[in-house]
Protein backbone atom coordinates (compact mmCIF):
# COMPACT_ATOMS: atom_id res chain seq x y z
CA UNK A 1 0.00 0.00 0.00
CA UNK A 2 1.56 3.26 -1.11
CA UNK A 3 0.91 6.40 0.87
CA UNK A 4 0.30 9.57 -1.10
CA UNK A 5 2.56 12.49 -0.36
CA UNK A 6 5.86 12.58 1.41
CA UNK A 7 5.91 11.14 4.95
CA UNK A 8 8.59 12.50 7.26
CA UNK A 9 8.96 9.48 9.48
CA UNK A 10 7.75 5.98 10.17
CA UNK A 11 5.75 7.22 13.16
CA UNK A 12 3.73 9.58 11.00
CA UNK A 13 2.99 6.81 8.50
CA UNK A 14 1.70 4.52 11.25
CA UNK A 15 -0.45 7.33 12.61
CA UNK A 16 -1.84 8.01 9.14
CA UNK A 17 -2.66 4.29 8.65
CA UNK A 18 -4.46 4.17 12.00
CA UNK A 19 -6.59 7.16 11.06
CA UNK A 20 -7.48 5.55 7.72
CA UNK A 21 -8.27 2.20 9.33
CA UNK A 22 -10.22 3.26 12.41
CA UNK A 23 -11.25 6.80 11.56
CA UNK A 24 -13.07 8.48 14.42
CA UNK A 25 -13.66 5.20 16.29
CA UNK A 26 -10.21 5.11 17.89
CA UNK A 27 -11.12 7.29 20.93
CA UNK A 28 -14.27 5.22 21.45
CA UNK A 29 -12.24 1.99 21.53
CA UNK A 30 -9.90 3.44 24.13
CA UNK A 31 -12.81 4.63 26.25
CA UNK A 32 -14.52 1.22 26.09
CA UNK A 33 -11.29 -0.43 27.25
CA UNK A 34 -11.22 1.76 30.35
CA UNK A 35 -14.87 1.03 31.09
CA UNK A 36 -14.28 -2.71 30.78
CA UNK A 37 -11.39 -2.54 33.23
CA UNK A 38 -13.44 -0.66 35.81
CA UNK A 39 -16.30 -3.10 35.18
CA UNK A 40 -13.98 -6.02 35.78
CA UNK A 41 -12.79 -4.47 39.03
CA UNK A 42 -16.38 -3.86 40.12
CA UNK A 43 -17.31 -7.47 39.29
CA UNK A 44 -14.35 -8.79 41.28
CA UNK A 45 -15.24 -6.58 44.25
CA UNK A 46 -18.87 -7.73 44.23
CA UNK A 47 -17.82 -11.37 43.91
CA UNK A 48 -15.30 -10.98 46.76
CA UNK A 49 -18.03 -9.55 48.99
CA UNK A 50 -20.34 -12.42 47.96
CA UNK A 51 -17.71 -15.06 48.83
CA UNK A 52 -16.98 -13.30 52.13
CA UNK A 53 -20.72 -13.32 52.89
CA UNK A 54 -20.97 -17.05 52.25
CA UNK A 55 -18.05 -17.82 54.57
CA UNK A 56 -19.43 -15.49 57.24
CA UNK A 57 -22.86 -17.11 56.99
CA UNK A 58 -21.42 -20.60 57.39
CA UNK A 59 -19.25 -19.43 60.30
CA UNK A 60 -22.19 -17.87 62.19
CA UNK A 61 -24.41 -20.87 61.45
CA UNK A 62 -21.87 -23.31 62.87
CA UNK A 63 -21.21 -21.00 65.81
CA UNK A 64 -24.91 -20.74 66.63
CA UNK A 65 -25.29 -24.53 66.46
CA UNK A 66 -22.30 -25.05 68.75
CA UNK A 67 -23.46 -22.50 71.34
CA UNK A 68 -26.96 -24.01 71.53
CA UNK A 69 -25.66 -27.36 72.78
CA UNK A 70 -24.35 -26.09 76.14
CA UNK A 71 -27.69 -24.41 76.84
CA UNK A 72 -29.41 -27.78 76.33
CA UNK A 73 -27.07 -29.41 78.83
CA UNK A 74 -27.79 -26.60 81.31
CA UNK A 75 -31.53 -27.27 80.90
CA UNK A 76 -30.98 -30.98 81.52
CA UNK A 77 -28.91 -30.19 84.63
CA UNK A 78 -31.65 -27.93 85.96
CA UNK A 79 -34.28 -30.60 85.36
CA UNK A 80 -32.13 -33.24 87.06
CA UNK A 81 -31.55 -30.91 90.04
CA UNK A 82 -35.30 -30.39 90.31
CA UNK A 83 -35.94 -34.14 90.18
CA UNK A 84 -33.31 -34.73 92.88
CA UNK A 85 -34.88 -32.02 95.05
CA UNK A 86 -38.34 -33.57 94.62
CA UNK A 87 -36.99 -37.03 95.43
CA UNK A 88 -35.33 -35.67 98.61
CA UNK A 89 -38.61 -34.01 99.65
CA UNK A 90 -40.43 -37.32 99.07
CA UNK A 91 -37.88 -39.14 101.26
CA UNK A 92 -38.42 -36.67 104.09
CA UNK A 93 -42.19 -37.09 103.95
Amino acid sequence: MALTGQVSSFKDSVKELRIKKYGTLTPVLVKVGINLNSGDMLYQLVFLIFIFGIFSGVFFLVRSLVTKQPSKSENIEQKLDRIIDLLEKDKKN
